[in-house]
C-alpha cells in the first residue's frame, strides 16, 4: 500500500499533483485548501483501498482533539466532494470505519507534461517549480475585507462583549466579501474565544466555533501562527484535555515569534501549570513586545502577584493604570488581588468599578456581587 508519495495521479477529468499540491479539472485549477487536498492525495494514493479515521488523524490532524478532528474531517469531506463535483460519488464513506475512493486512478510518468498549460523552466529544477507555485496560489485580498478585518481587530484588542461582539461583526463581513481569508477566519475564531472568557456566551459554543474557524485557517494557510494560537489558548482554557497545548503554542511562536498575545497566552499557561518564573519571562517577553497592550500589562500585575512579588505586581498594576485608568480588567484583577489580601472593601470597589465600566460583562457581576455579599457577611460578624 503506497502511503504518501510525492506523484502525479489522472482520475477522470482530473489530474492530482502531491509535490505542487494542485487538483486541477480538465486543465483549470479547482480549490481546495490544504488538509482537504492533503486527505484527497492519502485516498488517491491508496484508491480501491480504505483510508481508517485513525490513520486520517494521525496523518493530518495529529495535534487536534477529537472534536476538532470530527469537525475537521467532516469539513474536508465535504470540500473533496464540492471539489469533485459529478464525480462525488467515488468517494466512499464507510461508517465508523474511514473512506474508500473507488475511481480508476492511473499513475502519470514523471516525464510526461502537466496538462494545465502552465510550463516551467526544467532547467530551473525544483526551486522555479515551487516557486510558481507559491505564485499561483497568492491571491489580492479585497480592500473592502482588508478593512473589514482591520475594524475587527481594533474592536478586539477593547476586549469588552460590546466592542467583541463588533469585532465578530467585521470578521464575518470580511469573510462575507473574501471566504478563503485565512487571517479573518483565526481573528472570528478569537473573538469566539474572548466572548466566552468575559462570560458573554457559553464555553461549550465557544470551542465549536473558535475549533472550526481555526481549523479553516489553518486549512487555507498552514503556516497561520494566530490560528495555532488560537486553538492552543482555547484548548488549554475550555477543556479539560491539556495535551498537545503546549506543543501547539510553540509551534504557533515559531511562526511567530513577535507576537506579544501568543507569548501573552503562553505565559499564563506555563504559570498555571506551575511554571511561574518561566510564565514571568514570557509575559515579559510579551510586553516588551508590545509595552502599551492594556490586556497584557494587566496580565503581568496578576502574574508578578501569583509569584508572590506584591510590590511588582501593585507597581505594575500602578503602570497600567497610568496608560488607561478605565480599563475594566485593571480593576477586575485588582479585586481579586485584594481579596487575597483580606481586603473584601478594597475588592467590592474595585469589582464595582470593572462593572461601571463594563456593565455587559457578566465575570465582572458575578465577582462584584461575590465579594459584596462576602463584605456583608464580614460586617455583621464584626458588629
Amino acid at each position: 500500500m503506497i502511503r504518501g508519495v510525492s506523484a502525479r495521479y489522472r482520475f477522470g477529468p482530473f489530474e492530482l499533483d502531491t509535490r505542487a499540491g494542485e487538483l486541477l479539472k480538465e486543465g483549470r485549477r479547482r480549490r481546495l485548501p490544504g488538509r482537504a487536498f492533503r486527505a484527497l492525495a492519502l485516498l488517491v494514493e491508496n484508491a480501491g483501498e480504505v483510508v481508517t479515521r485513525e490513520e486520517l488523524k494521525e496523518r493530518i490532524w495529529p495535534a487536534e482533539v477529537h472534536v476538532e478532528f470530527e469537525h475537521g474531517l467532516n469539513n474536508a469531506v465535504h470540500r473533496i466532494r464540492e471539489a469533485l463535483g459529478d464525480a462525488r460519488e467515488a468517494l466512499e464513506t464507510l461508517p465508523r470505519r474511514g473512506y474508500r475512493f473507488l475511481g480508476e486512478v492511473e499513475r502519470i510518468p514523471a516525464e510526461e507534461a502537466p496538462r494545465s498549460g502552465r510550463s516551467y523552466v526544467l532547467a530551473a529544477g525544483a526551486l522555479l517549480a515551487v516557486l510558481g507555485s507559491i505564485l499561483w496560489s497568492r491571491e489580492p485580498v479585497d480592500p473592502r475585507a482588508r478593512e473589514a478585518e482591520i475594524r475587527g481587530n481594533y474592536f478586539l484588542a477593547q476586549k469588552t462583549p460590546e466592542s467583541v461582539k463588533k469585532s465578530l461583526e467585521s470578521f464575518e463581513q470580511a469573510l462575507a466579501v473574501a471566504p478563503d481569508l485565512a487571517s479573518a477566519h483565526a481573528g472570528r475564531a478569537r473573538a469566539y474565544h474572548f466572548l466566552a472568557a468575559l462570560g458573554a456566551i457559553g464555553r461549550d459554543e465557544a470551542r465549536r466555533e473558535t475549533a472550526e474557524s481555526a481549523s479553516r485557517a489553518l486549512e487555507l494557510d498552514p503556516s497561520s501562527g494566530p490560528a495555532l494560537a488560537i486553538l492552543a489558548e482555547s484548548r488549554f482554557r475550555f477543556s479539560d484535555r491539556r495535551e498537545g497545548v503546549e506543543k501547539l503554542f510553540l509551534r504557533a511562536l515559531e511562526l511567530e515569534f513577535q507576537s506579544a498575545e501568543t507569548h501573552q497566552w503562553y505565559g499564563n499557561f506555563l504559570a498555571i501549570e506551575g511554571r511561574i518564573e518561566e510564565g514571568l519571562r514570557e509575559m515579559e517577553r510579551a510586553r516588551s513586545l508590545d509595552p502599551l497592550s492594556l490586556h497584557v500589562n494587566s496580565d503581568l500585575g496578576a502574574l508578578l502577584y501569583e509569584a508572590g512579588a506584591r510590590d511588582k505586581a501593585m507597581a505594575q498594576f500602578e503602570r497600567t493604570l497610568e496608560l488607561d485608568p478605565d480599563y475594566p480588567k485593571t480593576h477586575f484583577l485588582l479585586g481579586y488581588v485584594y481579596l487575597a489580601e483580606g481586603k473584601v472593601d478594597e475588592a467590592v470597589a474595585s469589582f464595582a468599578r470593572s462593572v461601571a465600566l463594563s456593565p455587559g460583562t457578566p465575570k465582572y457581576r458575578d465577582a462584584l456581587e461575590a465579594a459584596a455579599t462576602e463584605s456583608r457577611v464580614t460586617h455583621r460578624k464584626r458588629s
